[in-house]
């Protein structure tokens, strides 16, 4: 359960790269939880509202350090955690199912 917390920043970065390359947010509703849908369809208008002055970069070619930069401006370090309850939740609840039919698997196969 508790492996998500540093590996679901990453995963908020990456789907926001996802969603600036051209991605509909529509697509990625019918995938995902309510909480992580409002939180990226609330972001994306201002990532990619916020290109900088250069002409060779915009918001169509942010990097993940240049996303995560954007991402902290516009809602500091709640953004990378927002929807992460719901996450924690299933993995909490698909962790020990597992364990539990592994153990009734391996006690009936022993015995």
């Amino acid at each position: 359960c508790l492996s998500w917390l540093p590996v679901y920043p990453i995963d908020v970065i990456k789907t926001n790269m996802q969603n600036t390359r051209g991605n509909s947010v529509g697509s990625i509703e019918s995938t995902s939880s309510p909480t992580v849908t409002a939180s990226l369809s609330s972001e994306k208008p201002s990532i990619s509202s916020s290109s900088s002055s250069s002409s060779d970069t915009n918001s169509d070619n942010l990097g993940m350090l240049d996303m995560a930069i954007q991402l902290f401006k516009s809602g500091g370090l709640a953004v990378f955690y927002e929807g992460i309850t719901p996450k924690l939740i299933r993995a909490a609840v698909n962790h020990s199912v597992t364990f539990y039919v592994y153990d009734l698997i391996t006690t009936k196969l022993l015995t």
